[in-house]
């Protein structure tokens, strides 16, 4: 039949044994449709090569066959193939694809289901398949909202699932309609967005500020749109800001939350290599009360590491993450995340005989001091924070650190009082029986491979042990063998 669409190539970018299987399915169906397979098996085979590709050409070429009759012979050609891509599927990788499946950006429910179906065909999930893929639209949906309520749905099946997610994206197309608007009253007329608008210089002096006012309302009416942007923390078309899938993630760059590290807006700005801002005026008030504060920051580290020497504290506004510093003699906040944070003004109190000291003697300037309520580990803390008026890192200090328990401080060990606790060899009083389990059958392993530079060291170590009294030389046979 002339309206039968034949498959497009074999592609090579894929798992080979699914995509042979995939392919050589799509072209019995074109057999059938085209009315190809009444035809004589010569013809079949023929269509097979031509539409199968270079690169299934290419495979096709190293064959090998009996006889010039068999390259002719669509049985046998299929099996060549078979055995060549090999049909068998690795059910390890196939469920992993499965299970690792989340819904893309932009993917309706429909699209994203019949991907999950898809996924599911080969991995022998057997009467467990509905499930799963249940169990997979609820764990793999973009939406945080709708798997509260798939969570929440009692005695939940595939159906319910389905038409649960149908229904939020049809409200939430609704919604977007309804606030942007359409053109006319006609209901095919959807909304249109407006990416920019611009206007010329030359233009908004000729028409004047009544007309270039004008101009930009009319240009938003005629639309009926409003202009949009990208989420600044996915960087995706988020139309609900608890929908977002980085409210609640940690940016690494930064280390808060609430956004990607694509996102962040402290990855871009310029960076010394070791900078350290400090106000280089000294104080004259000699009775002042000094604060030692060591941070030393490597700032052209944007990488991952080091977070064994952060640690996130819960606030009354929010978490934020601090360095743990032992050499700092108090707290230090900046000023911007203090506000940031959400804490009142009111809270810092003026203290002018506070000095606040940098490692080489720099003084930092300070707003003042304030007590603030931070959560650790369930357990609540007050503690003395310094109000830094500079842009710097939040430093938690040596006796932060030490309440919070986060560093325990070890204290050496005298070895001239219990030198003979250190020293040479001994043996503990009594002595023990060992009893070997008469059910477990004894194991002879074979000796190691020493390398021969070694073998003479090894044999004085040996030595040496042996004449301690540490091991000894077994010349007859035994059942118990190790190495």
């Amino acid at each position: 039949m002339e309206h039968a669409r034949p498959p497009t190539e074999l592609p090579s970018t894929v798992g080979r044994a699914d995509a042979w299987k995939r392919w050589k399915a799509q072209f019995n169906l074109f057999l059938k449709a085209s009315g190809v397979h009444k035809e004589e098996g010569s013809i079949q085979a023929s269509l097979l090569i031509n539409l199968i590709g270079s690169d299934g050409f290419d495979v096709y070429e190293t064959f090998t066959f009996d006889s010039e009759g068999q390259r002719e012979d669509i049985e046998i050609l299929m099996k060549k193939f078979d055995e060549y891509f090999g049909v068998q599927s690795n059910i390890t990788l196939l469920r992993y694809n499965f299970f690792t499946r989340y819904q893309e950006t932009g993917e309706s429910i429909d699209q994203y289901v019949t991907a999950l179906k898809l996924l599911s065909k080969n991995c022998e999930f057997k009467n467990l398949e509905q499930e799963l893929i249940r169990d997979r639209i609820v764990c793999g949906i973009r939406s945080t909202i709708v798997r509260d309520r798939l969570l929440r749905t009692d005695e939940l099946t595939l159906e319910k699932a389905i038409k649960i997610c149908q229904a939020d994206e049809m409200s939430t197309d609704s919604k977007r309609v309804m606030e942007t608007g359409s053109f006319g009253s006609s209901a095919s007329c959807g909304p249109v967005r407006v990416e920019a608008l611009a206007m010329r210089g030359g233009e908004r002096r000729g028409g004047g500020r009544s007309g270039g006012r004008g101009g930009r309302h009319g240009a938003r009416a005629a639309h009926g749109g409003t202009a949009t942007s990208p989420c600044p923390r996915c960087g995706a078309q988020c139309t609900d800001v608890d929908s977002c899938p980085a409210i609640s993630v940690k940016c690494y760059v930064c280390g808060n939350y609430g956004h990607y590290a694509r996102m962040c807006k402290c990855k871009n700005s310029v960076k010394k290599m070791y900078e350290i801002e400090v106000n280089t005026e000294k104080s004259n008030n000699d009775d002042c009360e000094s604060f030692y504060v060591s941070v030393l920051m490597d700032k052209t580290q944007n990488k991952i590491g080091g977070d064994d020497w952060y640690e996130v504290l819960r606030g009354e506004c929010g978490f934020e993450r601090f360095k743990l510093d032992t050499g700092a003699d108090i707290i230090v906040l900046c000023y911007k995340r203090f506000l940031t944070l959400g804490f009142d003004t009111e809270m810092i109190c003026n203290n002018n005989k506070m000095k606040l000291q940098s490692f080489s003697g720099d003084v930092i300037p300070i707003r003042g001091v304030c007590h603030l309520k931070w959560w650790h580990k369930s357990k609540m803390y007050v503690l003395k924070f310094a109000i830094a008026n500079i842009n710097c890192e939040s430093v938690l200090g040596r006796q932060a650190c030490s309440e919070l328990g986060l560093i325990q401080r070890v204290y050496g060990i005298n070895l001239v009082e219990n030198s003979d606790l250190f020293e040479g060899l001994g043996c503990l009083p009594g002595e023990y029986h060992i009893v070997i389990d008469k059910s477990v059958k004894p194991v002879v392993c074979a000796p190691r491979k020493v390398p021969l530079g070694l073998r003479d060291k090894l044999l004085e170590e040996l030595n040496r042990m042996t004449d301690l009294g540490v091991i000894r030389k077994v010349t007859h046979p035994t059942q118990w063998v190790i190495q």
